[in-house]
């Protein structure tokens, strides 16, 4: 993919570029800390590189990080003839162990409950196959909600994406937001926060009884379409939801009246959140669990909204879209628990950007992996991959007499010979002298 010609424009670009290689390796088979990775470089690859050079090369990766973000979109549109229908878009947390904040390491709503130490927020646009295709760190207490305009300006002006349909959670949904996208031309689908929204369209959408029957995903969903402020509301009702929504307001319930003495809540022993909160009676002195918060909320179940600008498709159409964002959340998954992206041990604005360009360029080389596997029919997980590649292995004898060395491949299994096919590659498993 090109990634070992990143850096340029020093007088040691191959060296930088190979310190860089060894970084996104180890971190994609085993993702540990720039000093442990050194060690294992060390101990099961006879590679060694001083901790101060591998720190050296993040500088030179931070440098270069508008290079690494708009070779890895290039790369990715060009796997769609630079033309891509839907893109997803989401926000998550990357948390420090740490407690004490600078210019990009903020206390914020941490999405990971680390909310007693510093974090900064990322934002991910990937494909709908959930190839990445730009990312942005951002300070720590920016609000998910103010992301969305910058990631919309730098898919137009520096990565070049003219047609833009933008799927996203309901963080987005803000009347800022997609004013921006329609005055930017961009098509969006976002979750509508449907109990925020005026008490004519609730009554309405709790009331209706005229909803109409569809399948999405081959699944049976009940859907109304509303027009608010020249945009479509789509509302669809589904009874796996409906039953998941009941039971998770049950153990919620369950949770709280646990905690009830003498028919009151203590404030201490709640967690400080929304969800716990939603359904009691908070006064200066005392919390009560409010049954009429309850059955107002029961009236909810089973349904979903969302909200879009596109006018000529079918609402099962985009409801399609909304429900492939599982795929960003997948990225996410990969970035923060298969590269272990957080916690992150680095201080300086410089280590940390670049400490997410390296894990971006593995989560880049990873999708790419997939997508590819997948094209010819190959259905493997990441963890199937790195497990399997990280056996194909070969011994080296040393003779004692006339000092040569000669290597001797393992034994491939079929399923490391059909990586290797996908990529055209050819390993030699017959023994072999050594240069």
């Amino acid at each position: 993919m090109g990634f070992d010609r990143l850096i340029k424009n020093t007088n040691k670009d191959d060296e930088w570029n190979s310190i860089l290689k060894q970084s996104v390796m180890t971190r994609i088979a085993y993702p540990v800390s720039k000093r442990r990775s050194i060690k294992i470089l060390e101990e099961d690859f006879g590679i060694q590189i001083p901790l101060e050079k591998m720190y050296r090369m993040m500088n030179h990766v931070f440098d270069h990080e508008d290079d690494i973000k708009n070779h890895i979109a290039q790369k990715t549109l060009g796997l769609f003839q630079g033309q891509v229908d839907v893109l997803f878009f989401d926000v998550t947390t990357l948390y420090f162990e740490s407690f004490k904040e600078d210019e990009l390491r903020k206390f914020g709503f941490s999405k990971d409950c680390k909310f007693k130490e510093t974090q900064v927020v990322l934002a991910l646009i990937t494909t709908t196959k959930g190839l990445p295709l730009t990312y942005e760190v951002f300070s720590g207490n920016k609000y998910e909600g103010h992301t969305l305009e910058i990631m919309v300006d730098a898919l137009r002006q520096k990565h070049q994406v003219r047609e833009i349909h933008l799927v996203a959670d309901r963080a987005m949904f803000n009347e800022d937001n997609l004013t921006k996208m329609e005055t930017e031309g961009a098509s969006y689908t976002v979750a509508a926060k449907l109990k925020t929204l005026s008490k004519k369209i609730k009554k309405e959408i709790l009331e209706n009884a005229c909803y109409k029957k569809v399948l999405v995903e081959n699944e049976t969903h009940w859907i109304m379409e509303y027009e608010l402020n020249n945009r479509r509301l789509i509302v669809s009702y589904n009874a796996d939801r409906a039953k998941k929504d009941a039971s998770d307001r049950k153990r919620l319930v369950e949770r709280l009246q646990k905690k009830v003495k003498d028919h009151e809540v203590n404030i201490k022993d709640l967690i400080p959140n929304y969800g716990t909160k939603k359904y009691l009676s908070i006064n200066k002195t005392t919390v009560t669990i409010n049954q009429d918060k309850i059955e107002q909320d029961a009236q909810w179940d089973g349904l979903h909204g969302v909200i879009t600008n596109i006018k000529n498709k079918k609402a099962e159409e985009i409801l399609q879209y909304y429900r492939g964002l599982w795929q960003i959340e997948a990225t996410f998954r990969v970035s923060k628990n298969d590269l272990k992206m957080r916690p992150m041990y680095h201080w300086t604005m410089k280590r940390i950007k670049a400490h997410v360009a390296i894990c971006f360029i593995a989560l880049a080389l990873i999708k790419y992996t997939l997508y590819k596997n997948l094209k010819q029919q190959i259905n493997m997980s990441f963890e199937q991959i790195r497990s399997e590649l990280l056996h194909v292995q070969s011994s080296i004898v040393n003779d004692v007499e006339t000092k040569n060395k000669y290597i001797i491949p393992a034994f491939m299994t079929e399923n490391q010979k059909i990586i290797y096919k996908a990529f055209g590659l050819k390993r030699s498993e017959v023994p072999r002298r050594s240069n």
